[in-house]
């Protein structure tokens, strides 16, 4: 297993996570309210599908050189070698208490047991929806791919405006990675539990067969056609780990939607790295909860379920931890990178080994050498690599920008608001994954989101 490609899932869960997060129940009118003719009693917030430009970094002399997508999330610096930016799920939802003072609204968290679960709580402990898939597509590298999970390491917490639509949350997560590679090699087609995973046709029962999973060829005699490796699509064929699910080519093999022809085309993955809720059956495929009742969400592309918070990855197959801390808003947010003493352009800057690159533990921030004087071998401070989500290191400037509401007139109770914010990743406990990620270094997460109040 490559060493960078671990934890591909890395930071796919932070947004999840964020995304996952928001929204909220009530504390108790206000007498001071003055929303919308009384006091709101719910927030809620539901990521969903974005495809604008949310943000930019600028160079010295080159602004806005590298346009930042909304609904993605970036990480690290010039060394980072995985594609960006990682799409975020488009499902989740999480439950704020209110208090009403005027036209502010104050997000409290709630507990697992106000609300029924804790795949919606705020409160420290929370899990933050469902498992995260994060598959790595990269031709050959299907066994790295990752599921991670994300929890509240402390209440999180925010304001809302009713006037004007304006939001922050601040958020405080811990996520595990967990590298299962492709769960689901094989499932069954037909019979009792379509989409079960599966080695032999008896596994699927009466009128069910075990079909391969694992890829379609691309090019060569047979495109579209099951396959496992690449010899198996005859000459000038690659089997691929997705297929064309629109396009002029459904059904053919494909790494990115740029392989599938036609402006609408997509590429859809056969890798499942996290367990999944049949929905046929109404239980967990996989996991350690594999055959116990769930709860299913709605239907992933590619697969017969969905990650659900029932079907959790099995321990033994952790593989890093890290944290993020920062504040998700509506407005506008720029961070600008220091030239350091032994570093240009760092946005985020840790106590560390300029000679090996090895990071303090527990990390600790910094501003300067001189903060990291009483860390003996980690006098240093800086990023993993300078710069910022690229590769080249001159980026200077991270400029992203939310958007509001607008105003809680109580006619309309939904909005789409746009949250956005940046970052600072400290290292993890994996130094496989941090190398990867190349962490620690800055982040930024963006998403539209559809935001309810009641």
């Amino acid at each position: 297993m490559r060493p960078g490609a671990r934890t591909r899932a890395l930071v796919a869960g932070w947004v999840l996570l964020a995304a996952n997060a928001l929204a909220s129940p009530d504390t108790g009118p206000s007498a001071t309210c003055r929303c919308f003719g009384g006091s709101p009693t719910r927030l809620s917030l539901t990521p969903r599908k974005a495809e604008a430009v949310c943000g930019h970094l600028d160079a010295d002399g080159n602004p806005a050189f590298f346009p930042l997508a909304c609904g993605g999330l970036y990480f690290g610096g010039a060394g980072v070698g995985l594609p960006l930016p990682w799409a975020l799920p488009t499902s989740g939802i999480g439950v704020f208490n209110v208090r009403c003072d005027g036209t502010t609204l104050t997000l409290l968290p709630t507990t697992a047991a106000e609300i029924g679960g804790t795949g919606i709580c705020t409160s420290a402990g929370c899990q933050l929806g469902p498992p995260v898939p994060v598959p790595n597509g990269r031709h050959g590298e299907a066994g790295t791919s990752a599921c991670v999970v994300a929890r509240t390491s402390e209440d999180l917490s925010g304001t809302a405006d009713c006037a004007s639509g304006a939001m922050s949350i601040s958020v405080a997560l811990v996520e595990d990675t967990f590298v299962n590679g492709d769960l689901f090699p094989y499932r069954c087609r037909g019979g009792a539990a379509p989409g079960k995973g599966c080695t032999t046709d008896e596994d699927c029962g009466p009128d069910g067969s075990c079909a391969n999973d694992v890829g379609r060829c691309r090019a060569g005699p047979t495109p579209g056609a099951p396959c496992v490796l690449d010899d198996d699509c005859g000459s000038g064929g690659t089997c691929e780990s997705g297929r064309c699910a629109s396009g002029r080519t459904v059904g053919v093999g494909c790494a990115s939607d740029g392989d599938c022809d036609g402006v609408d085309g997509k590429c859809e993955t056969l890798i499942q790295p996290c367990p999944i809720c049949n929905r046929a059956t109404r239980a967990c495929d996989g996991g350690p909860r594999d055959g116990l009742p769930c709860e299913p969400g709605t239907v992933e592309s590619g697969g017969a379920g969905t990650p659900s918070v029932d079907c959790p990855p099995a321990p033994r197959n952790r593989q890093g931890r890290v944290r993020l801390r920062g504040t998700l808003e509506t407005g506008p947010t720029t961070r600008i990178a220091a030239d350091l003493a032994d570093q240009a352009n760092v946005f985020c800057g840790y106590c560390r080994n300029k000679l090996t690159n090895r990071f303090a533990d527990p990390a600790a921030r910094c501003s300067s050498n001189a903060a990291c004087a009483a860390l003996p071998g980690f006098t240093s401070c800086g990023q993993r690599t300078a710069g910022a989500f690229t590769s080249s290191d001159v980026a200077r400037r991270i400029v992203v920008h939310g958007v509001p509401a607008g105003e809680l007139n109580g006619t309309v109770r939904t909005h789409s608001p746009v949250l956005a914010g940046v970052f600072c990743i400290p290292p993890g406990s994996s130094l496989s994954s941090d190398l990867a990620a190349d962490l620690p270094g800055a982040a930024v997460i963006s998403f539209s989101v559809l935001m309810e109040v009641r």
